[in-house]
């Protein structure tokens, strides 16, 4: 999960236990060389990594980062363990192409949004087999109050394996073309002769990023990204907030407290429920 104190730490546990040469991060590809700051001692969470277009600043992506998210706690761990950083993501331009793409269709379409198939959420599925009616309360549960430990993620790969077995719908075309580049990056790394890599990435991610489906994965990639074009982007950081954080604040991958998991993540004695 992008965000969690239960992930974050599992995350430690596991690069201290099986320390990286290489570190690969799911963070668009154009925002490369932004990561060599990580080890800044100014740079200081709530932080986000933000692409944006000069000409005009109204086009722009932000991936924000607290001290409990685990990409955070990787990159910075990788920064003081002499591990190189490499981000793997599709470029911010093109996710900006895809997202106006789309915009385009549904303007030129107006009754799009409306004849949209629904998709299951292969996560709700599986909360209510546990008994829970909200997704992210049973993540919550299962994942981030408490520390799954590093072998949490054979675990968590195998279910998400299974899931997009059961749900293909779930894995839309802007999620295969992410999962493409991120193939080709690694691929590429190992062919560059980098050894002991560690992938951190969304859970939903992992069963398509394991090396015996790299290949398949990656495989259609320059045909699926092309006529695809998005504007040259500047890249900078800059500082976020708590509140920005928040769920309720429109943010896909927000939490309900980020002060709390704040707590949960420096010392879990100092969150009670």
């Amino acid at each position: 999960r992008h965000h969690g104190p239960g992930s974050a730490r599992a995350v430690l546990d596991a690069l201290i236990l099986n320390p990286p040469k290489a570190l690969v991060i799911e963070m668009p590809a154009d925002l490369q060389t932004a990561l060599y700051q990580i080890g800044a001692e100014d740079l200081q969470p709530p932080v986000a990594l933000t692409a944006y277009d000069p000409k005009s600043v109204s086009t722009a992506l932000y991936y924000p980062l607290a001290r409990f998210s685990p990409e955070w706690v990787a990159m910075r761990w990788a920064a003081d363990n002499e591990a190189t950083i490499h981000a793997m993501d599709l470029p911010s331009s093109l996710m900006i192409a895809l997202s106006q793409n789309e915009k385009q269709q549904l303007d030129y379409k107006p009754n799009a949004k409306k004849y949209r198939k629904v998709r299951r959420d292969p996560l709700g599925e599986l909360a209510k087999l546990a008994g829970y009616a909200d997704r992210e309360r049973w993540w919550e549960r299962t994942f981030e109050i408490q520390n799954p430990g590093a072998g949490i993620f054979e675990y968590t790969t195998e279910m998400i394996g299974l899931l997009r077995e059961a749900y293909p719908e779930a894995t839309d075309a802007e999620c295969k073309l992410r999962e493409m580049h991120m193939a080709k990056t690694i691929l590429s790394l190992q062919k560059q002769g980098l050894e002991n890599i560690v992938v951190v990435c969304g859970a939903w991610h992992a069963p398509a990023l394991q090396q015996d489906m790299l290949t398949k994965t990656a495989r259609g990639y320059a045909a699926a990204k092309r006529g695809l074009k998005g504007p040259k982007l500047d890249v900078t950081w800059i500082p976020w907030t708590y509140e920005r954080l928040r769920a309720e604040g429109g943010y896909g991958a927000g939490v309900k407290s980020p002060v709390w998991y704040g707590l949960l993540f420096d010392d879990p004695r100092l969150a009670p429920e």
